[in-house]
Parts: C-alpha cells; sequence; structure tokens
C-alpha cells in the first residue's frame, strides 16, 4: 500500500473534489483532484494480487469499506478507468451497440460473467468496446453510484491525439501494462 494524502482534504468539501480511480488485475490506485485549486491532494495506490475477476471485485470492496476516503459518496466527479488487455477498436461508422459482443469476440471470447461497454472516442471518430466482469460493475455500481467508467486505452489513444494533434512527423509510443502492452503509432491526428 502506498499513501500521501495532503492536510488540506475535508470530506465535506468533496462536491469540488475529482476523484480518478484505475483499477487493474494486479493494483487498484486512486488520487483526488481539488478542482477548485487545481492541486492533487490524495493519492494511494494498493497491491490486490488477484486471479479471478470476482477475487478482484472482493478485494476492491473491501479497501473501499475500510478506506474513510473511498466512503465519501458526494465528489464532484467520479471517473473509473479499467486496465486490461480485452478491448478493441471499432470505427463509428461501424458500430452499433447491439453488436459489442460480436466486435469483442473476433480479438477475445466474452466470458459468462463479462458484459461488454464501449467509449466513444471523439478524435479518433471510433469505439473502443471493453469486457467488464459483472461482479466488478456491481461493486463499482455500489461504491461509485455516479462513476464514469472507461477503459484505460480509451483515455490513452484521446491523450495521445490530443497532445500530438499539431505534430505532422511520426510517433511511437509504447505503453507497458500489467502482464501486457500497447502500441499507437501518431502521424498528425492519425492512429
Amino acid at each position: 500500500t502506498f499513501s500521501i494524502r495532503d492536510e488540506s482534504f475535508n470530506a465535506a468539501a468533496a462536491k469540488q473534489y475529482f476523484l480518478f480511480a484505475r483499477i487493474g488485475q494486479s493494483r487498484f490506485s486512486f488520487c483526488v483532484l481539488d478542482n477548485s485549486r487545481n492541486k492533487f491532494i490524495c493519492l494511494q495506490s494498493y497491491s490486490l494480487d488477484t486471479a479471478a475477476n470476482s477475487q478482484l471485485s472482493d478485494k476492491i470492496t473491501a479497501i473501499a469499506n475500510e478506506n474513510e476516503i473511498l466512503q465519501v459518496k458526494n465528489f464532484g466527479k467520479v471517473i473509473v478507468s479499467l486496465a486490461h488487455r480485452k478491448s478493441t477498436l471499432i470505427p463509428a461508422s461501424m458500430y452499433e451497440e447491439k453488436h459489442e459482443g460480436n466486435y469483442l469476440g473476433l480479438n477475445f471470447p466474452l466470458e459468462q460473467n463479462e458484459s461488454s461497454a464501449s467509449d466513444y472516442i471523439q478524435l479518433l471518430d471510433a469505439y473502443s468496446i471493453y469486457t467488464v466482469s459483472n461482479s466488478l460493475q456491481e461493486s463499482l455500481t455500489s461504491i461509485f453510484p455516479s462513476q464514469q467508467l472507461y477503459h484505460s486505452s480509451s483515455l490513452l489513444i484521446e491523450s495521445l491525439l490530443l497532445q500530438n494533434k499539431n505534430q505532422a512527423e511520426k510517433k511511437l509510443f509504447v505503453f507497458m501494462q500489467e502482464g501486457y502492452f500497447e502500441v499507437a503509432l501518431l502521424e498528425g491526428k492519425k492512429l
């Protein structure tokens, strides 16, 4: 466990705070931004050491039940990012929500205890489609009722396109994750 907390954190002022959480197979991390001062006031990270999605949701629920910051329910915004390899991109012109499971099935089988979810990546005009464990989704809804859920690759792609939108040369980015890696090749505004 790793924890840094600014003395200015005040649960009564949570409406002006944004909570950002990242969930991977072996780590759960979150930070809190005081939006009024544009200052991060909390960073915590937990090792999960799990093999199954059901264990993952149980461990995150246990952490949330013991962590006083995660028990605050009135954050101004809550963004949760899932980091795992079961995701794919589909151009917006070909996307239909009812076919998300079929799109995923081209690369990864959708398991019985999983559902599909998607993020629209505006700068790419495409959808990132990914799996979400049903038990994890239930836990997240309980812990963060007003959450916005994204796949980490959606946020990564949007960020890279935004940061490099005025760059004409080709750039290669490699991002090491837990048990896999992601590669992005940009040329101007193209992925």
